[in-house]
């Protein structure tokens, strides 16, 4: 998944070579929300962080302050997240086996 991560953040910020100054920086602020929805392990916060970025993203692309291509690939990007967002869930810990106590 960090893997994954990695990769939509540096499509991202490669494609934040839009027109305006304000775009770029935009998408890497909703970026940012991504990954950190991620890192937290939070499915509800990343799909909503995704919806976000994935507006913005339609918004520039629609605009023409983000080329269509690069618009795609992240749009791409974004739906490998969400396919794995409930990959993100935490898993109990097990506990340790009980020991055998001599009878």
């Amino acid at each position: 998944m960090k893997r994954l991560l990695a990769s939509v953040l540096c499509v991202v910020l490669v494609s934040g070579c839009s027109r305006s100054l304000s775009d770029p920086d935009q998408l890497r602020d909703l970026t940012a929300r991504v990954v950190t929805a991620a890192n937290d392990k939070d499915p509800s916060s990343l799909r909503a962080a995704v919806a976000d970025l994935r507006a913005e993203v339609k918004s520039q692309q629609q605009s023409g302050t983000l080329e269509p291509n690069q618009a795609t690939v992240i749009l791409r990007a974004l739906a490998l997240l969400e396919k794995y967002a409930p990959v993100l869930t935490v898993s109990p810990t097990p506990s340790a086996a009980p020991s055998a106590t001599p009878t």
